[in-house]
């Protein structure tokens, strides 16, 4: 009997170790952090307070364009992305220049990447945004 259980521990032993390992590989993920902007176009946003979060629930964004908060829909398939309907305040301020670029990227995104906590979105190959993930 110890002959067979022996191997029979070993093979779940090793299982457990790669299911252990495959978790670690896992991919970043869109949603439960705060997207702080970081550049547009390739040029670096100074102390920008524009950020989006990606909710969980029914597909929903909402964030701050830096002056003016705002929310809308996404929906994603494979690293297609999707952000709509994008309503906001009409507050005036310092930033606007930075916020409304900012909206018009989010509204042309047709595709994303995500590397070690960044996030660019493209429109095509046309690199549109960079955000950078601060955990909430």
């Amino acid at each position: 009997m110890f002959k067979t259980l022996l191997p029979l521990l070993i093979a779940i032993s090793t299982l457990s170790s790669c299911t252990g390992s495959r978790s670690a590989l896992t991919t970043e993920t869109l949603e439960g952090k705060e997207w702080v902007l970081s550049a547009v176009r390739q040029s670096k946003v100074s102390a920008a307070k524009s950020y989006i979060v990606f909710g969980k629930e029914r597909g929903q964004v909402n964030g701050n364009g830096g002056c003016n908060g705002f929310g809308g829909i996404y929906s994603t398939t494979g690293n297609n992305i999707s952000i709509k309907e994008i309503m906001h305040t009409e507050m005036a301020c310092d930033q606007l220049d930075t916020e409304n670029a900012f909206f018009r990227a989010l509204e042309s995104a047709t595709r994303y990447k995500i590397n070690n906590g960044q996030l660019d979105l493209y429109q095509g190959r046309e690199l549109l945004i960079t955000l950078k993930a601060r955990r909430q």
